[in-house]
């Protein structure tokens, strides 16, 4: 067995009673020495992913993952990287298999989960960055569950330039190879105070506006013109399609005098109709948009 699975181990330690499985998510492994996983990850067939959080709700390291695409991505990944460092972690840039980058850094000792998710959430707020994906994704674990796995870096050794690290010196347009990586890593390691430093910033988000479930019915409380607006059909969209429509909409509720909440749950009755958002995680943010401009 190789040194540089050891001591990629040692970097990416995690939960030792169930191992994910990077090629079938749905089966993953529950048996098996971790260091011997890592030699077949690295060097045979069986790449695999390693839950962070252990029972006792501490963690070792932690990822970001943007997944917005490469060209969109990169810029938030670099100024997560820039902020960190600010506080004295050391981030790492992997250019994963597609569409983006996960940022990982390590902790020194095992550290507190919620802290690790914290400290990665504060430091994605400062610089704007988006927070779908902060791993741990959870901050404590509930008895029996086991949370979610992260994907490592370098299966198989490495595959035209992505799932491995790229290298800051080269202004992160080559690969730094697995062992060149894990060495400056591990020597690299932040201790645990410097992400409860960074978890002490961190703001949690007003919750969101989450309109009543839009029934037929409540077309009767809005004003007739309203109402009307809802049901009519959208122009075509070289017309400007359903999103002139419901600017239009928003600016007819304004003028009716109807409060700025009503006016939002209006704005989403036209949407549950003619559903230019729904399913969109961005919903409730472009609507707000619509709603704002009218206001």
């Amino acid at each position: 067995m190789s040194d540089l699975s050891g001591s990629f181990w040692q970097l990416f330690e995690g939960r030792t009673d169930i191992y994910g499985n990077a090629d079938d998510p749905t089966k993953p492994f529950y048996d098996g020495d971790p260091v011997q996983r890592m030699e077949y990850h690295l060097y045979a067939w069986m790449p695999f992913g390693v839950y962070p959080m252990r029972d006792d709700q501490l963690v070792h390291w932690g990822c970001v993952d943007f997944d917005e695409g490469y060209v969109e991505s990169l810029p938030h990944a670099l100024n997560l990287k820039a902020v960190l460092k600010e506080f004295g972690v050391t981030a790492w840039i992997e250019k994963t298999r597609s569409k983006g980058y996960h940022v990982w850094v390590f902790c020194e000792e095992w550290t507190n989960g919620s802290n690790m998710r914290h400290a990665l959430l504060a430091a994605c707020q400062i610089v704007e960055a988006p927070t779908k994906e902060i791993n741990p994704k959870q901050e404590t674990l509930e008895p029996g569950k086991v949370g979610n796995f992260v994907r490592l870096p370098y299966p198989r050794g490495y595959t035209d330039n992505k799932q491995t690290v790229l290298n800051e010196a080269h202004e992160y347009k080559e690969h730094m190879w697995p062992n060149e990586f894990v060495e400056q890593a591990l020597a690299s390691r932040a201790r645990g105070w410097s992400f409860v430093e960074l978890a002490c910033l961190y703001v949690e988000p007003k919750p969101k506006f989450v309109p009543q479930p839009y029934e037929q019915r409540q077309l009767d409380k809005f004003p007739p013109l309203v109402a009307h607006i809802i049901k009519q059909t959208p122009p075509p969209p070289e017309q400007g399609g359903r999103s002139s429509q419901m600017t239009r909409l928003a600016h007819v509720c304004h003028a009716e005098g109807m409060s700025y909440e009503d006016t939002r749950l209006a704005v989403y009755a036209y949407d549950e109709v003619w559903r230019k958002y729904v399913g969109r995680p961005d919903r409730d943010t472009q609507i707000r948009r619509i709603v704002d401009r009218a206001f």
